[in-house]
């Protein structure tokens, strides 16, 4: 708990405390961790491995994020005492950390600088929400340039990313089709900007990358 950015500024003794509530969760991948509608109980925390936060379309799913190591989810429910709006299924064998509601709104009330890590972690959703009504305006190389640079460390040397998911899954979180995604993953490595084996990137011409990226 006490790596969590969550937690970054929160006396030892207070997330010593939160830790006596919190539960380890260990899930193979495809688990079901809730569904739309159930009720909501509390948020969770990535120790290791991925989750997809999605909703039903009418081609399947759509995928709203990807939560890796040291990311939390589900925090706005704890406060709105709602059902989850989504679902959360994990993509890769993972563990997680469960922090029920009631020990979580005991903290806000005992420590500000817990209260301002839970305000500062909402309105970073509330950033990449807006983000991504942005990216909808954008073509499928814009949107896959800007996922993969963010995943690389900053800078315009060359890189080498892992994809953090399958085509099928990267395709979903960027709103196009497979087919759509592997046209463009194509052309990148025709035009030189990556190089392609398997889930392995290589991101070659990181200016002509970022330009792509931030086109309009």
């Amino acid at each position: 708990l006490g790596n969590l950015p969550i937690f970054r500024h929160t006396s030892k003794e207070h997330v010593a405390e939160l830790a006596r509530s919190t539960r380890v969760l260990r899930a193979k991948r495809g688990a079901t961790l809730y569904s739309r509608g159930d009720a909501s109980q509390g948020f969770y925390a990535v120790a290791y491995g991925m989750v997809k936060l999605f909703v039903p379309a009418s081609n399947g799913e759509r995928v709203l994020r990807l939560v890796g190591a040291g990311e939390t989810f589900g925090e706005p429910v704890v406060f709105m005492v709602r059902p989850y709006p989504i679902s959360a299924q994990t993509i890769v064998d993972s563990m997680l950390l469960f922090l029920p509601s009631e020990a979580v709104l005991g903290m806000v009330d005992q420590d500000p600088h817990f209260a301002r890590g839970m305000l500062a972690a909402l309105s970073q959703r509330v950033h990449d929400f807006v983000a991504d009504l942005e990216a909808q305006s954008h073509t499928c190389a814009q949107r896959l340039a800007s996922l993969l640079e963010s995943l690389a460390p900053p800078g315009s040397a060359p890189a080498r990313i892992i994809l953090p998911a399958s085509k099928t899954i990267l395709a979903a979180r960027l709103g196009v089709t497979k087919a759509t995604l592997s046209r463009a993953f194509a052309q990148m490595q025709s035009d030189g900007l990556i190089g392609v084996e398997r889930r392995a990137i290589t991101l070659r011409a990181r200016d002509r990358l970022l330009a792509l990226a931030h086109a309009t």
